[in-house]
């Protein structure tokens, strides 16, 4: 028998700003999944307004380990050409490449299913971890700005990675990475940044 999920205090709305580019469908679910409830009754405090509930594209499973992949796939291209002077059987370095393959990527989906962005209307979070969760935090009111950075592979892909820079220079700056449509959550963020410092 599982526990109860804990239910978010009384004054804590969980709510899509419908008019944030941001939020889909897709996400106005996410806001109700358990984790979103899980979120709100632990780390959201009374009042708090939680805007977006975000994670990695799952693109970012594949980009996290592709060196690995094609250095197993050319370990594999090599065993299959010389294959008569290796010990063993072509099909034994192959199953071995597909185990070392299935492995990495099991690996990144674990991570990736453990990593949560939280923006809402005081602060914003970044909650990573599967066994151990780490929690980065910082105050709305002390963002000195979000930072979008994007490469030439991240612009191909729609994707991008946000950089929360805090006003305390002592302060860790808190990275959102792989981010799916991130022009929209960067503009998010400045908004509620703005508004939050109102």
């Amino acid at each position: 028998m599982t526990a109860p999920l804990p239910q978010p205090p009384p004054d804590c709305r969980i709510e899509v700003n419908a008019a944030d580019a941001s939020v889909d469908a897709a996400a106005g679910a996410e806001l109700a999944t358990p984790l979103a409830r899980l979120v709100a009754g632990h780390l959201i405090g009374d009042g708090e307004i939680v805007l977006m509930l975000k994670r990695p594209s799952p693109l970012s499973i594949i980009l996290s380990c592709w060196q690995l992949i094609i250095f197993v796939l050319m370990g594999a291209a090599m065993a299959a050409i010389y294959a008569g002077s290796l010990p063993g059987h072509r099909r034994d370095y192959v199953q071995l490449g597909a185990l070392i393959i299935a492995i990495r990527l099991a690996v990144s989906t674990v991570i990736w299913m453990g990593q949560y962005y939280v923006l809402t209307d005081r602060r914003v979070l970044t909650l990573s971890g599967v066994i151990h969760v780490d929690i980065w935090e910082c105050p709305l009111r002390r963002l000195a700005r979000p930072r979008m950075l994007r490469s030439w592979r991240d612009k191909a892909l729609r994707l991008g990675h946000l950089e929360l820079i805090p006003e305390d220079e002592r302060v860790a700056i808190g990275l959102w990475s792989w981010l799916g449509r991130p022009e929209a959550v960067h503009l998010a963020v400045l908004q509620a940044m703005r508004r939050a410092k109102s």
